[in-house]
């Protein structure tokens, strides 16, 4: 089966030159955890993640919070940085960086002519956060579509795999 034949074709996409304000009511209003960054030319140029507006807000919360003595959130679990209710409200600012300041290069990519199978590594690996997707190119490098765990679920389920 062919990524062309699996993928979803509505996908949500951005711009670099929108906000992480725009972008995260993206996320919010069509529940997703990662966006294609779509250029003028119509070709991917990036994806913006869950974790790059999180890499922003820590960024943002680190410039707040440099009053010489580690935040008690910091103290408390270093390893991941965590934000308190005020922290975070006090990094709404962050909000109006653009998505082209905190996207990261486009990864997880196939063309709509490969087969499917190759999406599973991509979906299935350890390092690979639990609502993946994989992000369909047509020969031009536009994103046509995507392809996520669920998919690949339904169709192993349904015997199309």
């Amino acid at each position: 089966m062919k990524a062309l034949e699996l993928m979803k074709t509505h996908v949500v996409k951005t711009s670099p030159g929108a906000t992480l304000e725009q972008a995260v009511d993206l996320m919010d209003l069509y529940r997703v955890n990662v966006l294609p960054v779509i250029g003028a030319d119509e070709r991917l140029c990036g994806i913006l993640a869950e974790s790059d507006i999180s890499r922003a807000v820590i960024t943002h919360r680190g410039e707040l919070d440099s009053s010489g003595s580690e935040p008690a959130e910091r103290r408390t679990c270093p390893e991941i940085r965590c934000p308190t209710l005020t922290s975070l409200k006090a990094a709404a600012a962050a909000g109006r960086y653009l998505v082209s300041d905190y996207m990261s290069a486009a990864g997880r990519t196939v063309m709509e002519s490969q087969d499917v199978a190759d999406t599973v590594p991509m979906l299935f690996s350890n390092q690979i956060e639990p609502n993946a997707r994989v992000f369909v190119l047509d020969g031009l490098s536009r994103v046509v579509g995507t392809i996520d765990r669920i998919d690949l679920y339904q169709a192993v389920f349904e015997g199309a795999l």
